[in-house]
């Protein structure tokens, strides 16, 4: 389609009564493929799944979680942190946290845009091309597009996983503790063939846009933030709960259908399980904790620095603790509820941030609160 722009310049070049005249064309101005409202007009359906992503909040100023975190490892740190974490969080231009590009977060160019990934670089894993082209994971004709250059697929996105893992593979902090480990965990699945678009990118019917693909896969790049965003069915996928008397006792079933541990992610994640007892009458007489859950009933990891007190996973020494849900794991978790207890109700609930956490980075408000990932009844034979 270039081509043809061309021999239409070349043409307009030869018109004329004599060879003094020139006749001219205005060329529009190079689109900004740095900001995804440039691709409104032919990927609107894509864009708009975008804007209500983490991908379109990953910036400092529109996560309240990141920028507590961010703003004190650069206190402890030094103000170097900061283009580490731009790396992943706004990565077209990681080492300038206050352009506007930056706002912007993970853009369609923070993807799209990428050449290369340089598996085991870390934070300097993605390799940019300094051309106009804009990969994706279907062969294109090189003029498929006025707008950018196009070309064959990209196999860093078509495998459905490189690209994600050059920021969701692994971290460690500066004291050489893994503080995330998401591809790992994955890697010990039995589903050899899930990826992480399988299910953070599920397929939806519609097309992408004006010019897109129909079905085409989901911009919105599912996970825990979606149930702070009025949508929990991706966090209630996470973990199946089921719950019987076996023999007086209470037993709790939790099976892992994440495809990785269960939190993770940020190392600040965190589950809990309650149990409520009621007698015949309805009323509650028994709670399994009421201050502080037991370790049998908490899903999360505990970090501590090099005299062994609790800190921040970006500050820790050693992992001390960790009772997260293992990839693929079933996990039974037994309590003894006393005779009167007729009928229990158990809860499990997920915290983007564990309160403790919270506390530490003076984090308060909805962020804080936790949502229900699986809530189940069971009744003492009489």
């Amino acid at each position: 389609m270039r081509g043809r722009w061309i021999a239409v310049l070349f043409a307009l070049a030869a018109c004329g009564d004599d060879d003094t005249s020139v006749a001219t064309l205005e060329v529009p101005p190079l689109l900004d493929l740095d900001d995804p409202e440039t691709c409104v007009s032919c990927h609107a359906t894509i864009v708009g799944e975008w804007r209500s992503s983490m991908h379109a909040h990953a910036h400092q100023s529109a996560d309240p979680i990141y920028a507590a975190m961010r703003g004190l490892r650069m206190q402890r740190q030094g103000e170097a942190v900061a283009a580490r974490c731009g790396s992943c969080h706004h990565p077209l231009v990681a080492d300038r946290p206050d352009e506007a590009l930056a706002a912007r977060g993970v853009t369609c160019r923070s993807c799209h845009g990428v050449a290369e990934v340089r598996e085991g670089a870390g934070h300097a894993a993605l390799v940019f091309a300094d051309d106009r082209t804009l990969r994706g994971p279907h062969d294109l004709a090189a003029d498929a597009s006025p707008a950018h250059g196009t070309g064959p697929a990209a196999s860093h996105l078509t495998d459905g996983e490189t690209l994600c893992l050059a920021c969701h593979r692994r971290a460690q902090n500066p004291q050489g503790a893994v503080t995330c480990n998401t591809g790992h965990e994955h890697e010990e699945s039995a589903d050899a063939a899930a990826t992480c678009t399988g299910c953070h990118m599920p397929t939806v019917s519609s097309a992408g846009g004006a010019v897109g693909r129909a079905p085409h896969r989901s911009h919105m790049f599912l996970g825990p933030h979606d149930a702070w965003m009025g949508n929990d069915a991706f966090l209630r996928s996470a973990v199946s709960l089921e719950a019987r008397f076996v023999e007086g006792a209470l037993v709790m079933t939790l099976a892992n259908r994440s495809g990785h541990f269960f939190p993770s992610g940020f190392p600040g994640r965190f589950a809990v399980l309650q149990a409520i007892g009621k007698d015949a009458a309805g009323a509650e007489v028994w709670r399994a904790w009421s201050e502080e859950p037991p370790e049998p009933l908490r899903f999360g990891q505990v970090w501590v620095d090099a005299e062994g007190a609790p800190t921040l996973a970006p500050f820790a020494s050693t992992l001390a603790l960790d009772t997260r849900l293992r990839t693929d794991e079933t996990r039974e978790v037994r309590l003894e509820p006393p005779p009167e207890v007729a009928e229990v109700e158990v809860v499990l609930r997920f915290f983007l941030i564990a309160p403790k956490g919270a506390r530490a980075l003076g984090l308060d408000g909805d962020l804080t609160e936790p949502r229900e990932v699986a809530r189940v009844s069971v009744r003492r034979a009489p």
